[in-house]
Order: structure tokens, then C-alpha cells, then sequence
């Protein structure tokens, strides 16, 4: 299973662009750096809510490389490299397309 991530417009349309998937085994991962629930609780808010606490996620994960290495899914699904990289990859569309929405199923 995994996570789908999108950029909408406000009348709902996707930007092929932003589509990107990762796996729900770095869902810990999301949620301790974000300081959410779960990714999905982002979902709708408009980019530029988004940037900050994407900021913030990526610095806490940098500064704590090693507490989050030990988050990897045992079964090699899924990195913490790869978490950032999707992390980055929002970031940049917030700043991009601030007024659009980030989607997540």
C-alpha cells in the first residue's frame, strides 16, 4: 500500500506534475516530523499553510538523522531517504503553486 500525493487546483483538477507515490511503511516517519496523526490529516490545506511545517519536518529529520533511521520498515520498504525526498518534492510545489491544495489517499 501507499500513499498518493498530488497538487490540485482550487476547482480540483490534478497537476499531472505533482503526482507522486510512497509507501505507508514510513508513515511514522511522516507523522512525527510533520507532528501530525498521519500525512492524510494534511490533506486539502492550501500550499501555503504547508510550507513552514514541511520546513520544519525536514530540519527536525536532519537534525535528527539517526532517531529516524531507526523508523525504517524492517521489511526494506520504503526509506527515510526516500520520505525526504518526497518531502522536499512538496516543498518546493508549495512554494511554487502556493494557492493550489496538497492531496493525499
Amino acid at each position: 500500500m501507499s500513499y498518493d500525493f498530488s497538487i490540485k487546483t482550487k476547482n480540483g483538477n490534478t497537476i499531472s506534475e505533482s503526482i507522486d507515490n510512497y509507501t505507508y511503511n514510513v508513515s511514522e516517519i511522516f507523522s512525527r516530523s510533520l507532528g501530525v496523526e498521519s500525512i492524510t490529516k494534511l490533506s486539502g490545506r492550501q500550499n501555503r499553510i504547508l510550507i513552514e511545517i514541511f520546513d520544519k519536518a525536514i530540519l527536525d529529520i536532519k537534525n535528527n538523522w539517526d532517531e529516524y533511521k531507526k523508523m525504517e520498515p524492517e521489511n526494506e520498504w520504503g526509506t527515510l531517504e526516500g520520505a525526504v525526498q518526497i518531502l522536499n518534492f512538496y516543498s518546493v510545489w508549495f512554494r511554487k503553486e502556493p494557492k493550489f491544495f496538497f492531496h493525499v489517499d
